[in-house]
C-alpha cells in the first residue's frame, strides 16, 4: 500500500504540470497574471487544489489497505499524517518544476511520466529497496521516493512517532523548497 500510495501520488506531479501547460496553450495563464492578484497568490491557488486532491488520493489508499487487505498501521497517525503532507507537498512541488521546463503537452508528459517512474523504481516502489544491492539502496536515496517510503515504513511497520519520521519529513520538505 505504502509503495503504490508514493508511486500513484508522484503522478499528481504530472497532472498539475500538464494543467500549467495546457493554460500557457490556452492564453489563460497570461490572462491569470494581468488579474489584480499577486503572482504568489495566484500560485497558491493554482497548487493547493493539487494538494488537497493528493492528500485525499493518500487518504483513500490506506482506507483501502485498512479495510481490504488488513494493513495496520503500527505507528503514530500523527507521524503518517505528517509524513502524507511532506509527500504530497514534494509531489506538487516536482509538477510545478516540470511545468516550469515548459514546452508542449507531449514533451511534458514524456518527460514527466519518465521521471516518475525512474525516481518510483529507484526508491522503491516496485521493488523493495532492502532486497536490492547495497549500491541501488543508497542510489535510491537521492529521490524522494526514496524518503517517502523509508519514512512510511518506519510508521507503519516499525510502528515509529514523529521523531523517528523527523529526517525523511524534512528531507522531502527541503526537495520540495
Amino acid at each position: 500500500v505504502p509503495g503504490n500510495g508514493v508511486l500513484f501520488g508522484f503522478f499528481l506531479s504530472l497532472t498539475l504540470a500538464l494543467s500549467f501547460v495546457a493554460e500557457r496553450r490556452n492564453g489563460t495563464w497570461r490572462r491569470l497574471c494581468a488579474a489584480p492578484v499577486s503572482l504568489s497568490w495566484l500560485l497558491t491557488a493554482k497548487l493547493v487544489p493539487y494538494f488537497v486532491v493528493g492528500v485525499l488520493q493518500f487518504v483513500f489508499f490506506f482506507a483501502i489497505g485498512m479495510s481490504v487487505f488488513g494493513m495496520v498501521v503500527a505507528g503514530s497517525l500523527w507521524a503518517l499524517a505528517l509524513m502524507v503532507l511532506a509527500i504530497v507537498a514534494c509531489a506538487v512541488a516536482l509538477g510545478f518544476f516540470i511545468a516550469s521546463l515548459g514546452g508542449s503537452e507531449k514533451q511534458v508528459s514524456s518527460m514527466g511520466t519518465i521521471c516518475v517512474l525512474v525516481m518510483a523504481l529507484l526508491g522503491g516502489c516496485m521493488v523493495p529497496r532492502m532486497v536490492m544491492p547495497p549500491f541501488m539502496q543508497t542510489i535510491g536515496l537521492f529521490v524522494p521516493h526514496g524518503w517517502a517510503l523509508d519514512g512510511l515504513t518506519s510508521v507503519i511497520v516499525h510502528g515509529g512517532g514523529v521523531a523517528e519520521v523527523a529526517k525523511p519529513i524534512l528531507v522531502l520538505l527541503a526537495i520540495a523548497t
